[in-house]
């Protein structure tokens, strides 16, 4: 299991905040070009030779943006593209974000499914009978998707128990007025799982190196490790 105490605690959201101090850095340079295209078109109607001319070059502008490489993790690339994927298929109230914040949340999850399966590949899971049976049964699932599954579901079995939940609540007593443990324990249960998986980000990340990119294919940060 990967809760930790408080002190490692402190550290991981220093990462954490590192991590999404770099990404607003990129989000200007990536977030409006990657949107043009849906304005694009539904301005098209009421635009004009002129505008229509300048609209389409802007839309060529994100279509290019969308096939660029905005981080890389290890070997793996991430694209504008992809990142406009995960933004797609997030829930239409969340998608009414602002960019500056759909942007590094989709960017997180697709560092996060890199590193994971990088590591899964270290453990040569692609051959567990767990991932076999999701690739071949029923759901006929992409290797990968079914090594980040398998691999995710196994580090998160012993998060939650219910000591951990007892401990927190504890903590969070102390410096709040809190309703009834029973009453608390699904949201005491969310924030055990979201503490691990940014754990698990955080050490996978030790000897992997994230690179992001601005529009021009330029690295903005390296961070080998941090």
């Amino acid at each position: 299991m990967r809760f930790r105490n408080k002190t490692y605690r402190k550290a991981t959201h220093m990462q954490l905040s590192n991590f999404k101090t770099r990404a607003r850095t990129m989000t200007a340079a990536l977030c409006l070009p990657l949107l043009a295209g849906a304005a694009f078109a539904q301005d098209t109607d009421a635009a004009d030779d002129t505008e229509m001319s300048e609209g389409a070059m802007e839309q060529s502008d994100a279509g290019a943006l969308q096939e660029a490489v905005v981080v890389t993790v290890g070997d793996a690339e991430i694209r504008g593209s992809d990142v406009m994927m995960v933004i797609g298929m997030m829930p239409a109230q969340m998608q009414s974000q602002p960019p500056e914040t759909l942007v590094p949340m989709a960017l997180e999850q697709l560092i996060l499914r890199e590193l994971i399966v990088a590591e899964a590949r270290t453990e040569n899971l692609s051959e567990d009978p767990d991932v076999i049976a999701l690739v071949e049964g029923e759901a006929q699932a992409p290797e990968e998707d079914a090594m980040v599954q398998v691999w995710l579901d196994r580090e998160l079995a012993d998060v939650v128990t219910d000591e951990a939940v007892q401990d927190l609540y504890d903590e969070a007593e102390g410096q709040q007025d809190l309703p009834p443990l029973d009453e608390a324990r699904p949201q005491i249960e969310q924030a055990l799982v979201q503490q691990a998986i940014q754990d698990i980000r955080i050490d996978l990340e030790q000897d992997v190196e994230v690179v992001f990119y601005d529009e021009s294919g330029q690295p903005l940060e390296q961070t080998p490790g941090e």
